[in-house]
């Protein structure tokens, strides 16, 4: 076990090779921490991959913000496009989605993206090609076909592993033993 105070922060410049930073250095490097968004520019909200999306926060305007807020919202929503924008936080500087909620309620969400060195690519798989006959595709298609559905229900689906956690929880407080049946 390392106690905290011995250990230090750094990076692998080369192999077996590092530069190490003391707290007061990695702390002057932080972002400061800003209460606004700043826009760099407007894209069409579709133009952005989901395999960007990290998390996602609601936005709401401050005391006197709700003018400008719904001006930006029902902007966004007419001309379909999101905003682009950064963000610091917790001593980070990210890069952010600003789009309408798309459950039609009238709220913006602020959705924070991965940079494009923090996603793989397909390519990286090294992926086999291979052929696909036209019956194949067809009926491939018809199983799609028999459980489409028209949009996603977030209430249609649970927690199955914190139902058994919470079912577990109550068994314990009423005194049970639990036991594991084997997988």
């Amino acid at each position: 076990v390392v106690p905290r105070a011995e250990m230090v922060k750094g990076y692998e410049f080369e192999k077996d090779r590092y530069v190490t930073f003391t707290p007061a250095e990695l702390k002057a490097l932080e972002e400061s921490a800003r209460h606004t968004v700043d826009i760099i520019s407007f894209i069409p909200l579709a133009s952005v991959d989901p395999i960007y999306y990290d998390k996602a926060y609601l936005l709401a305007p401050d005391k006197r913000g709700a003018k400008p807020y719904h001006l930006l919202l029902a902007a966004m929503r007419e001309s379909g496009r999101c905003a682009l924008a950064r963000w610091a936080w917790k001593g980070k500087q990210y890069v952010v989605q600003v789009r309408p909620s798309a459950d039609g309620e009238d709220g913006l969400v602020l959705q924070q993206l991965l940079y494009a060195d923090e996603v793989r690519s397909p390519k990286e798989l090294d992926i086999e090609d291979a052929a696909i006959a036209r019956p194949e595709l067809q009926l491939a298609l018809q199983l799609i076909e028999q459980i489409a559905a028209e949009s996603y229900d977030p209430d249609a689906y649970r927690d199955e592993e914190k139902s058994r956690v919470l079912a577990a929880i109550d068994e314990k407080i009423a005194g049970k033993a639990i036991v594991v049946a084997e997988p």
